[in-house]
């Protein structure tokens, strides 16, 4: 695996592989803060909140929300840490029930960061190494501040415990114990499917600098249907979760073959790019959706989401195969990616169908 998906999937692997049996459309959240503060740094010679909301996936987070919200110069007196030494946020869930991971420089940094809140006003709460800062989902308003990552915005306290090199921050304490645990092979990033998915982004993305990324499950083409309704239920049976999609395509309505999971991400080298992996179970379906996707794109997106693209195919042992679609524009603001952004934007709004699952050619 290129050394540039390093953080990814570093931070897959921190998190369980049942995130995909979640009945949501979009599973887990990805953010590279050193990243985005790198390009910012080359591209303005200073780093400001406003740097961060080039990567608007942040605000599915906690943490990063708060650092967007807030004063860089304040993140190490209300964060506990100095944001040099933050690498990443990953999580899932949303709002009142978040986790959301810290990856953090080293594990003497995850250490001193627990040592940092327990001298402020976390307490130990429950099984030993996790900590807390109040009462499960209890609002205070009085402690409501947009730039404090150990509070929601209404001021309900959160928990926390390291791992080795990250701490888990999440809305309630029962949690953490699971988080804490070794996933071994139960870890995301070992999951077959999400193997076939950074695969794909690989061959997607080249030396390109990951900068976000959204993991998708099959419900993300039914947007029109309730989750809970699409997702296939456990179990890794490829052609059972295949036949299980296949009967909720609307008769006569136009789209892309149903597609097992995805990985949407925000590339950047000399020009901002999106790249898509989309996994099938086999590669003559994910080369006919590469096609249909790039159409799609092309005929679906505003002038100011359009590039360069291109299609792939990327086969993994484990029998996935992976759609990939890379779109690059000709920006060169490095604090800027415009066609990442539209993409988030317009699916917040319901209105991206460029992998809407339907009838196929």
């Amino acid at each position: 695996m290129a050394q540039t998906l390093d953080p990814l999937t570093d931070a897959l692997g921190q998190l369980p592989d049942t995130v995909l049996s979640n009945p949501v459309s979009q599973q887990a959240y990805f953010v590279d803060i050193a990243a985005v503060a790198r390009l910012a740094a080359e591209q303005n010679g200073d780093i400001t909140p406003r740097h961060f909301m080039r990567a608007p996936v942040g605000a599915m987070l906690p943490p990063a929300a708060a650092l967007y919200s807030g004063d860089t110069d304040n993140w190490h007196e209300r964060a506990g840490v100095d944001l040099q030494d933050v690498r990443y946020f990953v999580g899932y869930g949303e709002p009142p029930n978040t986790v959301t991971v810290w990856g953090l420089a080293d594990d003497d940094t995850a250490t001193d960061l627990v040592t940092t809140l327990t001298n402020g006003d976390f307490k130990p709460v429950g099984e030993e190494g996790i900590i807390g800062n109040g009462e499960p989902r209890i609002a205070d308003l009085t402690l409501a501040d947009r730039g404090m990552p150990w509070r929601s915005p209404v001021g309900a306290p959160t928990f926390a415990g390291a791992k080795g090199n990250v701490l888990i921050q999440a809305s309630t304490p029962d949690t953490l114990p699971g988080m804490l645990g070794d996933f071994g092979d139960s870890g995301l990033d070992r999951h077959p499917m999400v193997q076939a998915l950074t695969a794909g982004l690989e061959v997607a993305v080249g030396d390109q600098t990951i900068v976000q990324a959204v993991l998708i499950s099959p419900a993300f083409g039914f947007a029109s249907i309730d989750p809970s309704a699409i997702m296939p239920g456990g179990g890794r049976d490829i052609d059972a979760i295949r036949n299980h999609l296949k009967a909720q395509i609307t008769s006569g309505s136009a789209g892309i073959p149903p597609f097992l999971g995805g990985l949407i991400a925000d590339a950047h080298a000399d020009h901002p790019a999106v790249a898509i992996s989309l996994a099938y179970p086999d590669c003559e379906t994910a080369d006919l959706a590469a096609t249909l996707i790039e159409e799609r794109w092309a005929t679906s997106m505003p002038d100011v989401a359009q590039g360069t693209t291109s299609t792939a195919t990327s086969e993994h042992p484990d029998g996935y195969c992976a759609a990939v679609l890379t779109v690059t524009g000709d920006g060169t603001d490095k604090s800027l990616n415009p066609l990442f952004s539209t993409f988030f934007d317009m699916n917040a709004r319901r209105e991206f169908t460029v992998l809407q699952v339907g009838e196929t050619p």
